[in-house]
């Protein structure tokens, strides 16, 4: 009885090492009918066929699904974008502070949405960071964008949220100080390398990235109104790629969870004011008071009455993921 039992161990175990050799060498195709059998849930096999097409390697691809719980797998494998914007709205619900009249920026507005204080809570920090990648993996698939290898995220922002981003994807964060802003380094005098200098003090993180090679990079913040920060970051870091004679490819995505008002600025609507200087920001919607207002009062039970405000306002922006 005992060798009946130690060969039928040695056997399962055998055929556990085959399985997963083949699972490692991708010799069978991911879409068969039976490869369940050899990569396990349905799930995996979805996260698994997209990491393959974006051109990571078996490392890579072992690497990024050992790190999403099962909960940020069920986002990147969504199908529906309507779902994502439900997810927003919850998280959005749990960050909006009602404030009466306030002017934030150049918005006057009676609410104000903490994004910033929702990233310091470990659950909307994942859902946030999940409806990003969401963007990011649907554009590099469905797009044939290329898969960013850094994130550039403006110094103002929401940097807990794109060094949380940066590291699920294992690419390279950047933090951008505006020349706008008075921690800006600005060289004095004739100095041959202040494009350089600019580079690695003004793009803190950028001196990781190799020089040598042709990389791709995407600019993102959790929110925008006029888009100024996400703007600057992109065309000063283009700049310098352009005057350093850099390998890297300009960047020209954008990306925001949401535009937080309805206010045109400088006489142009958001996306006019990118699509002229070469940029597409991709986003799930826009905000207005009435929306914010709904928002605030609504309980977490149904978000379909929202998303049909936003449908009649023409206010949701996912018909770039459909």
């Amino acid at each position: 009885m005992d060798n009946i039992f130690i060969t039928i161990t040695l056997i399962i175990l055998g055929i556990a090492g085959v399985r997963d050799i083949i699972a490692f060498t991708g010799i069978i195709p991911i879409d068969t009918k039976f490869s369940w059998l050899i990569y396990g849930k349905y799930d995996e096999q979805i996260i698994q066929r997209v990491l393959t097409n974006l051109g990571y390697t078996k490392i890579e691809r072992k690497r990024i699904i050992a790190g999403m719980t099962k909960r940020e797998r069920g986002v990147l494998t969504a199908q529906n974008p309507i779902d994502c914007c439900n997810m927003l709205i919850d998280v959005i619900r749990n960050c909006i502070i009602k404030t009466g009249d306030m002017i934030y920026g150049s918005t006057a507005t009676k609410y104000y949405i903490h994004t910033m204080m929702g990233s310091q809570n470990e659950d909307f920090l994942k859902t946030m960071s999940d409806l990003f990648i969401y963007m990011i993996l649907y554009n590099a698939k469905n797009r044939k964008l290329p898969m960013p290898d850094y994130i550039i995220v403006p110094k103002n922002g929401n940097p807990l949220l794109g060094k949380y981003i940066a590291d699920k994807l294992g690419i390279k964060y950047i933090l951008h100080k505006s020349s706008n802003e008075k921690s800006f380094a600005k060289t004095q005098g004739n100095y041959t390398n202040k494009f350089e200098l600019d580079f690695q003090i003004n793009y803190e993180g950028a001196y990781y990235l190799d020089k040598n090679k042709k990389l791709s990079g995407i600019v993102l913040d959790c929110n925008t109104s006029g888009g100024t920060q996400l703007l600057n970051a992109a065309d000063e870091f283009n700049d310098l790629i352009e005057q350093l004679k850099l390998k890297f490819e300009p960047i020209k995505s954008i990306y925001t969870l949401f535009k937080v008002d309805d206010i045109i600025h400088n006489n142009k609507k958001i996306d006019e004011n990118f699509n002229t200087k070469g940029y597409k920001l991709y986003r799930y919607f826009d905000l207005d008071e009435d929306i914010k207002q709904i928002i605030y009062d609504s309980n977490s039970d149904s978000n379909d009455h929202i998303i049909d405000v936003m449908k009649n306002k023409n206010s949701l922006k996912i018909n770039d993921f459909e």
